[in-house]
């Protein structure tokens, strides 16, 4: 019938393979790259802790939790993207607070960053929940 046969293509930014797991590899493995160059990018900006954790949130990890919806982040890219998101916010500083104190709530006088992993998870499970209860969709 002369159909072009492709093993990959792009549908709305999200990868697709021949196979789940190699689409949610390379997905993941774009994306932490993506992330990673646009820390770099913004690492030189004179952005203040609380300024760089919005900045986080608000930009550097939106398309995360597009991507978290579709394929559940692996350990290593979550490790990877903990690992950018850390050097992000202390730059060249010899006091760091660990990650698990900066997930703290505002209320325990932390700063509320979002564990990348929790809510990763949470945003898998709640669109598989979805699926399941209107599969026609």
């Amino acid at each position: 019938m002369d159909i072009p046969y492709h093993t990959e293509t792009t549908i709305l930014r999200v990868l697709i393979t021949t196979t789940v797991r190699e689409s949610a590899r390379k997905c993941w493995s774009r994306a932490t790259a993506l992330i990673r160059a646009q820390a770099k990018d913004a690492y030189s900006r004179k952005l203040t802790l609380d300024k760089r954790i919005n900045y986080i949130h608000e930009y550097l990890l939106a398309k995360v939790w597009y991507l978290t919806q579709i394929f559940p982040p692996p350990e290593e890219s979550v490790r990877q993207l903990n690992t950018s998101i850390s050097w992000f916010i202390w730059k060249e500083q010899i006091f760091r607070v660990a990650m698990t104190t900066l997930h703290k709530k505002k209320q325990d006088g932390c700063w509320d960053l979002t564990n990348i992993k929790a809510k990763g998870r949470a945003l898998f499970l709640h669109r598989m929940r979805h699926n399941l209860k209107d599969p026609g969709r």
